[in-house]
């Protein structure tokens, strides 16, 4: 056989999968339904280009057909909604197949397994992504579910005794006395704190270190903090990295965070826990309503089950 036969053959069956699907994006040679044309020969017998390509689509053109569906019907969803697949989303479900599969060989033995190329693959995660941002977009969630997680989950909300305070870190203790020494002359605890303070994480924010409780700072701090009454100003003393002054601006019983602080919270816990099931159903029921023109009746047969079933894509495991 030729190379010019051979290429002419899997073009043909390329395109087979390729009309079945409803797309044309190459130019199809032109063929019989009955072709004959040998792309092998087995101890003198023929397997013909139809031989082939009817076992092919019978073997893998549901499967194949069933992602070119998904595709159309998430791209087409996602643009509708305007949603993108930020790649940092992506490049973060690639680090959780790799953690999940445990490492590089086994992700490429899982990809092997699948049937899948690494570009195909990351296409999946890509789509995978914009499944998601459809069905968080559209998911609704009641004002009493919210309310239901919110009592069934007190203990995650409940907090111990607390005090919101400032602080200013400084290296020295030289530094340290000479800022105590402007506070003590009536200067600004938060601007000093923003231009002076040491510490990255407090600094930006003139030194408010927000509510929090005794284990959240190393002990030096909080027993400084905890000690002192809202309005009250600590003496330098000596932290883990240098040399602090704390201001305690309020301080709170223990108790449970009112339901508006934590709304948000609960509503990101009840997307995370529904979306396996959400983004499922959202994709069966976008496959039912599809206006879909299949002309093989045993591969429309295929197809039309695995659409029921098929899980949607960018799911692990592979």
């Amino acid at each position: 056989m030729s190379a010019r036969r051979a290429a002419n053959g899997g073009l043909a069956l390329l395109c087979a999968l390729l009309l079945i699907a409803g797309l044309a994006l190459v130019s199809c040679p032109s063929r019989s339904a009955g072709d004959d044309t040998p792309v092998a020969v087995v101890n003198g017998q023929p397997i013909t280009e139809e031989a082939l390509r009817r076992a092919l689509l019978a073997q893998e053109g549901p499967r194949v057909l069933v992602e070119m569906i998904d595709e159309i019907i998430i791209r087409q969803a996602a643009e509708e909604a305007r949603v993108t697949a930020a790649p940092e989303m992506v490049k973060l479900r690639e680090e959780n197949a790799l953690a999940y599969s445990g490492g590089e060989a086994g992700l490429q033995a899982a990809l092997q397994s699948a049937g899948l190329t690494p570009e195909r693959f990351r296409e999946r995660l890509r789509l995978g992504v914009l499944l998601d941002g459809v069905v968080l977009k559209q998911m609704k969630i009641a004002d009493a579910e919210v309310e239901a997680y919110y009592r069934q989950h007190a203990e995650r909300f409940a907090y111990g005794p607390q005090v919101r305070a400032r602080m200013i870190m400084t290296t020295t203790r030289e530094n340290a006395e000479a800022l105590k020494a402007a506070l003590d002359a009536g200067g600004d605890f938060a601007g000093l704190a923003k231009e002076l303070s040491a510490d990255p994480a407090t600094a930006p924010q003139g030194g408010d270190m927000g509510w929090f409780e005794r284990e959240d700072y190393a002990q030096e701090i909080s027993d400084v903090a905890f000690s002192l009454q809202p309005g009250q100003t600590s003496e330098v003393f000596a932290g883990p990295d240098g040399f602090y002054i704390v201001r305690v601006e309020d301080t709170r019983p223990a108790g449970r965070k009112p339901l508006a602080e934590v709304r948000e919270e609960i509503l990101s816990a009840l997307k995370f826990e529904r979306l396996p099931e959400e983004r499922q159903r959202w994709l069966v029921e976008r496959r039912r309503q599809a206006r879909l023109g299949l002309a093989d009746p045993e591969v429309r047969a295929a197809v039309q089950a695995l659409l029921k079933t098929a899980p949607a894509p960018g799911t692990l495991p592979l």
